[in-house]
């Protein structure tokens, strides 16, 4: 048995794992809060620029003219994948007063009414959703048809007051587009945790050096409580599977079945 702490299993060989016959454990639930409170985190500081507010006063500047933010209030929040960080991260926007909309292939409007997401509106076409957001949060796992998803067209449909962030996986974002897309102020930013390739550095990764981004290196789960909770998670699933052959959260169940 392998069991990831965590969500993601990209640094997991699951095909040779299935082979061999070992099961693949997740543990998706148990960074949720962590990585919804860093996505609202990350929105708060790029709308009211405290990264580079802080920045400055330790440089002992006083740039207060400099640094007229927005409020988020009344901004519309599209959150691509509504799986429960997505639906964590709505939650909380619509206690900030924003509009929430979303974009997910496999979650229908009723399914969101039955889970109390009913003031989430959910679109069925994914430029027109793209077009609509304020704060575009990404919330998708990296698969071949989500690797890329977001590039040149995307970014030229949405507005160019727009923001993205991403504390999902850094590979569906084509990242060489969103340096161009920033640059050009095709949008007007973006807030990134995560990258194709960690640890990611300004030399191989532009876009980290431009002042219209806030970078945080891959943070998401880190945190004690969300430490200690996929650690538990982890340690009870392998339990439960060694003793009471129960597959929790097993990615690759079907291939061991066969």
């Amino acid at each position: 048995v392998i069991a990831r702490a965590g969500a993601g299993y990209d640094n997991i060989d699951v095909d040779a794992c299935s082979k061999k016959g070992i099961a693949v454990l997740i543990t998706p639930a148990g960074n949720t809060n962590a990585v919804v409170e860093l996505t609202m985190g990350l929105m708060l500081s790029f709308a009211r620029h405290i990264p580079l507010a802080n920045a400055s006063m330790k440089e002992g500047r006083w740039d207060k003219k400099k640094l007229d933010g927005t409020e988020i209030k009344g901004k519309t929040l599209g959150t691509l994948g509504i799986g429960r960080i997505g639906a964590g991260v709505a939650e909380r926007c619509k206690v900030f007063g924003m509009r929430t909309i979303a974009y997910d292939k496999y979650v229908t409007q009723e399914r969101l009414n039955e889970l109390g997401l009913d003031y989430v509106e959910l679109y069925e076409d994914l430029d027109k959703f793209l077009a609509d957001v304020d704060y575009l949060s990404l919330h998708i796992p990296v698969t071949p048809e989500t690797t890329g998803m977001l590039g040149k067209h995307q970014f030229e449909i949405m507005k160019k007051s727009a923001v993205l962030i991403n504390c999902a996986r850094g590979e569906v974002v084509n990242e060489q587009d969103l340096y161009h897309a920033l640059v050009n102020k095709d949008i007007a930013g973006a807030c990134m945790d995560v990258y194709s390739t960690e640890p990611a550095k300004k030399d191989t990764i532009p876009f980290i050096a431009l002042d219209n981004v806030v970078c945080t290196p891959h943070l998401g789960a880190s945190t004690d409580e969300a430490q200690i909770n996929v650690a538990a998670l982890a340690a009870d699933q392998i339990g439960q599977l060694l003793n009471e052959g129960k597959y929790i959260d097993c990615v690759n169940k079907k291939a061991l079945n066969k």
